[in-house]
């Protein structure tokens, strides 16, 4: 990670204006930072500022005296100076580093790129003197993390992560949430999932404040609401369907039960938003068949939305809603849309018509954020090109329709199988796009992330991370737009074994996946190089190297899949496996039962060995990192593969 003063630093995101100069930064005795009374900086500021002069080996203190000769830093709000909200101006000289600040987030980004720079050059007493003049292109740049499938980080997972990202000038965050909020009156329907409680968000409201983050509280509002409707079926769109997904939106028991949910939730959070989800929404199949026949399936589900949007306007709180129900299904409701809610338009892979349906948005006068994905999920290692492109394409269409943000999205389908480090790659690239795209789309991704993601002083973390989040190519052209690798490769399809993807495992070369394990041996021989600053490196090292195994395990299979003559997986089975969704425990299909036992018994015991030592190691890496809840769940389809390969007696 140490640099020569001479080479510029590598800054994520990188700003818009850097001018280098010849000569370093070389206080004598100076140790003061002055701030105008009157201005009012923020103390987190201030202690951030510290913090980074403490690794210069400077133990500096806040002054509001301007006559003191010994300032080392002087740092000032001046909206007329700097024009741009959240902007600044950081000037680092031979003796004193000056911060102009539109505001106190301006003020804070500035610090985050000082402790930047610092960082660059190991904490050491030199920095290379630079002028700087930065200003974000997105005045919104959020990252949503799933916390609803299966996997609950702890508080000390989550406030990592936060401070992560709003040092990459992140200044929203939102946890994705069905069920995993603990309200007091249903525990039957969180029980199994760790949630989080009341007082630890508003722990971490505070932290993020504290960071220039705002929390914005996320529940998924009639759509997705599965968890609930197992144990609410009275008010269920569908009550007789295998998986009821929707609330019935014709009953004012439903709107009744919201305001309960949202009286309990919101307290809780700082912010003046909420996500309320409303993604696809199935309706028509039962309660509200008539109302659809009447009026329209895009009408009722505006009429519901409209009663959502007013209930929460009463309380003050500006609704942000997915928008593919009207943007993608009913167009001819976009005038209906509150004209203070805010579209969040969502699309995970680089064909995805950002185009036509931003263009909408703008035409209509509806305010909107462009929402991406980092292409964690289904994935194991990431599909890093792919979420690049993606991003590159959101954010370079939300720029052109006036956008107000770009929330970058962290799902966790079928098990929540990614460790933490393998959504690093996508959320830090969505982070400096949203902040300066043209500087930004072609950032040196394996570096930035070795310095500011995983702080590797060995600099082979980020390489790491970015070639097995790029392995899936080696088995699937999966960047095109006639694709049909929908959020998933096909080394997650080759585990999961869902109905709906074996169409994708059809025809599958050996060759691909033999030449994926020569490059995933390359890439584990530099696994335990990782030294990292801050953190413990043994947790990093062990979750890559359990990815490494999913990865292996996945391309054994694939192996033996390409050997046999593929059978079709009978259409029975597709219609049953949503009442599997949430514990993972359907049983394999025969054509699968059957490919297995065709598999020579000396390559099925070396499945089965890998199968057993990847869980194991698995279940305790969750664990230094998340929630007990959910973990059952997330390991259910491992532990189908393990009986279905275990040896016969």
């Amino acid at each position: 990670m140490t640099k020569s003063v001479n080479q510029e630093p590598i800054l994520v995101p990188i700003p818009k204006k850097y001018l280098p100069e010849n000569y370093y930064f070389e206080p004598i005795n100076n140790n003061l930072i002055y701030y105008a009374k009157n201005k009012k900086i923020d103390s987190n500021v201030i202690n951030k500022i510290k913090i980074t002069l403490s690794n210069l080996g400077i133990t500096a203190k806040a002054t509001s005296n301007q006559k003191k000769s010994n300032v080392i830093l002087s740092i000032e709000l001046n909206k007329l100076l700097i024009e741009k909200p959240q902007g600044y101006k950081l000037n680092i000289t031979k003796n004193q580093i000056q911060i102009i600040a539109h505001d106190n987030q301006g003020a804070w980004n500035a610090a985050t790129t000082l402790q930047q720079i610092v960082r660059n050059y190991s904490f050491g007493s030199k920095i290379p003197c630079a002028y700087i003049e930065d200003w974000p292109d997105y005045p919104h740049r959020g990252v949503m993390l799933d916390i609803s499938r299966d996997k609950v980080p702890n508080l000390e997972t989550l406030k990592n992560l936060v401070s992560i990202l709003s040092e990459w000038k992140i200044n929203q965050f939102q946890l994705y949430s069905e069920h995993t909020f603990a309200y007091k009156e249903h525990k039957k329907v969180w029980g199994n999932s760790s949630p989080i409680t009341a007082s630890e968000i508003r722990e971490l409201d505070k932290f993020c404040k504290k960071h220039f983050v705002e929390l914005v509280p996320n529940q998924n509002s009639f759509g997705h609401f599965d968890r609930w409707l197992t144990h609410y079926p009275e008010i269920a769109e569908n009550p007789k369907s295998i998986r009821p997904t929707a609330l019935n939106p014709a009953d004012k028991k439903s709107i009744t039960f919201l305001s309960k949910l949202f009286d309990e939730l919101l307290p809780n959070f700082s912010s003046n938003q909420i996500n309320i989800g409303l993604d696809e929404v199935v309706l028509g199949e039962g309660k509200s068949k008539k109302d659809c026949e009447s009026i329209g399936s895009g009408q009722v589900f505006m009429n519901f939305f409209k009663k959502i949007h007013t209930l929460l306007d009463q309380k003050n709180k500006t609704v942000q809603f997915w928008s593919d129900m009207i943007t993608r299904h009913h167009p001819e409701m976009l005038s209906q849309i509150p004209k203070n809610a805010i579209a969040l338009e969502w699309g995970y892979s680089p064909g995805y018509p950002f185009e036509e349906y931003c263009k909408k948005l703008f035409e209509n006068n509806i305010s909107f954020y462009v929402c991406p994905g980092n292409q964690s999920w289904n994935s194991i290692s990431g599909r890093i090109d792919h979420a690049k492109e993606n991003i590159k394409i959101a954010a370079k269409v939300g720029l052109k329709y006036n956008a107000k943000g770009l929330l970058n999205t962290d799902w966790g389908d079928n098990g929540h199988w990614q460790h933490f480090p393998i959504s690093y790659p996508g959320l830090m690239y969505g982070a400096a796009v949203s902040w300066n795209y043209s500087k930004n789309i072609d950032i040196d991704l394996p570096t930035s992330l070795s310095i500011h993601g995983y702080k590797d002083k060995s600099m082979t973390a980020g390489k790491i991370a970015c070639d097995l989040g790029n392995l899936y190519k080696l088995t699937s052209n999966d960047t095109s737009e006639t694709s049909n690798l929908r959020n998933n490769s096909i080394l997650h399809s080759l585990i999961l074994r869902a109905p709906a993807k074996e169409n994708q495992l059809e025809n599958l070369n050996q060759s691909e996946f033999t030449k994926t394990l020569e490059e995933i041996i390359k890439i584990e021989n530099n696994i335990n190089k990782i030294d990292l600053i801050e953190n413990d490196s043994k947790l990093i090292i062990r979750e890559l190297k359990n990815t490494v195994e999913m990865l292996t395990i996945a391309c054994l299979i694939g192996i033996e899949k390409s050997k046999i003559k593929p059978e079709k997986v009978e259409n029975l089975l597709a219609k049953r496996w949503p009442q599997f969704v949430f514990t993972h425990t359907e049983p394999l299909p025969e054509a699968v039962i059957s490919e297995i036992e065709l598999i020579p018994q000396k390559n099925k015991n070396v499945i089965y060995k890998k199968l057993v030592g990847f869980i194991k190691e698995y279940e305790q890496i969750w664990l230094k990192r998340n929630r007990l809840g959910g973990l059952k769940d997330s390991r259910n389809r491992w532990i189908t593969l393990i009986d279905e390969y275990m040896p016969k007696e």
